[in-house]
Order: structure tokens, then sequence, then C-alpha cells
């Protein structure tokens, strides 16, 4: 981890969060979105950082309210401000689902469970749903390839519940019944085939819940909290943020707190006050944001 930087008030932290993690405005300040980021803002808190060590890239630290920022300056995919704007959206769409932090309490099998049903979530969101709710998107991004959506589109098929695709994923990503349901064309099998290549997300997970429960035993951490399938959409179609400081300070103490046992090291105790949890997130520079197998 590197490059930890954590605003001192309220206000602060919604201007970095724009300006860092969401650069294209478009996407912040549609209705959804605004109350997703707002959402994640009053319950997470994310804070950011920048990758350190190259394993890093791929990470847990989303489930402990930590955002890496990922560098798309030379991505072919769109405009970078866009891409790392969707990618970000991705990482907050995660951060919806309950994502447990108090690791005596499961087992690796459910936690597995918890973090592919925010996969799923999120790359629907991502990957489907976001090109229905601002379809000028489309043009600009993953130019010379057919998605998901366009064959949906093409077939007739209109917007579904995320609760209905959050059913239907598993079903294409994780079985091959129903492969057939797909048809004989090329484009169709191709998007399938991009689908079928995340279907490590269980065994990935569970393998590094192993590495990280001992650094989550401690009964002072709150656990996790987030929306199910059925509910998500409304509660965030009707959210209003109202992240306050007092709020504010108490969640970057506690994920400042989870940073540590994210990096392998003893959990300390902090009171909630921000100058504490700015000072203790200075020990956090040059760690290893992921637990490293021996």
């Amino acid at each position: 981890m590197k490059n930890i930087h954590i605003p001192r008030t309220v206000e602060e932290y919604h201007n970095d969060i724009a300006e860092r993690a969401f650069p294209d405005e478009r996407i912040r300040n549609n209705d959804f979105y605004r109350r997703l980021i707002g959402w994640v803002a009053d319950n997470r808190t994310p804070l950011l950082y920048e990758q350190d060590h190259t394993d890093e890239y791929a990470n847990l630290s989303i489930n402990f309210n930590w955002l890496l920022l990922r560098d798309y300056e030379n991505t072919k995919l769109g405009r970078p401000k866009t891409i790392l704007s969707m990618y970000a959206l991705h990482e907050y769409s995660h951060m919806t689902n309950w994502l447990p932090t108090r690791l005596n309490e499961i087992t690796a099998n459910e936690y597995a469970d918890q973090f592919t049903r925010s996969e799923y979530r999120a790359s629907n969101e991502t990957e489907i749903q976001i090109h229905y709710r601002m379809p000028e998107l489309r043009a600009e991004l993953f130019p010379n390839m057919k998605i998901a959506v366009d064959i949906m589109k093409e077939r007739g098929i209109p917007q579904q519940s995320s609760a209905l695709l959050g059913k239907i994923r598993p079903m294409l990503v994780e079985h091959s019944d129903f492969d057939y349901l797909v048809g004989d064309d090329v484009d169709a099998k191709e998007a399938l085939a991009r689908l079928k290549q995340y279907d490590g997300n269980r065994r990935w997970s569970a393998e590094h819940f192993t590495e990280i429960q001992q650094y989550f035993m401690d009964d002072t951490l709150p656990q996790g909290n987030g929306l199910i399938d059925t509910e998500y959409e409304d509660v965030i179609a009707n959210y209003e943020p109202h992240l306050t400081q007092e709020q504010y300070e108490r969640n970057v103490s506690r994920n400042v707190r989870m940073a540590f046992g994210m990096c392998g090291l003893a959990i300390p105790q902090l009171n909630g006050g921000i100058d504490e949890a700015i000072e203790a997130a200075k020990q956090l520079e040059g760690r290893h944001a992921l637990v490293v197998r021996n």
C-alpha cells in the first residue's frame, strides 16, 4: 500500500472520491449511481490507496472498505476517466453486498458465497445494467467487442431486475447445462465464454479466507452489513446520502483498524478521532495489502 490519503472532513472526502475514483461526472451524477455511491460512502466510507506490490492488483481490500486506485491512462477500452469510474463503480457495487468482517463467525464456504454474490452483482451492474441506465456510454466503451448486453438488446430483451440477473449469472458461469440457450451465434458464444472466465471466485476467496481469518477474530470489530439481492435495487433507488462528520470519523477509524488485519498486522484500538486514524494509517505505507502465503 502506498500514497494513503485520508481527508480530515467529510466534505473533503466526497471531493477526493469524486476527483480520484469517479472522475467521469456523468456516472457519478447519474441518479441511480449517485445514490449507490452515497450508500457506500455512508456505510463503508472506502479509503483510497495505490498499489505497492505486484499481487495487490487482485485483493480482498474492498471487503474491508479500502479501494485500490488503478491506472487506466493507457487503456484501449474507452476514455481513461470513464474506465476508472466504471472500475470504481464495480468495486462500489461489490460493497453494497454483505461482506463479513468478523471472520470467526462464519466458515470459508459462507465467506466465499458472499464474496461471489457480490462479484455477480458488481459484474451485472457494470457489464449490463449500466448500459440500460446510461445507454449513451455503450458507443464509447469496449470498441470492436460485442458484449452480453448487446446481444440482450438485439434479442429485444428489456432491462431485467438485478435480483433476476443475480440468479441467471451463476447458472451461466458455474454450470454448462444452460449453454445451449445462447444458440449458435458466434458473438453470443464468445460473450458466454468471457462470463465463464470468472468461475474461480469461490475457490479464490475461500483460499484467501483461510489466510486472513486469524487476523479478523477481534470481537471489537463491527460485523459487516449489506443488501440482499431482492432489496438492493429498491433501496439504492430511494436512498438519500447523509454522511455526517461524526459518522465519517467513526467509519475511517474502523477502516484503518481493519487495514491492519488486512495486512496481517495486529489490529490496534482507536478511539474514533480523525487525527488518531490518520496517524495510525501512516504505519500502513509500504505494507502488503494482502496476506501472503508462506
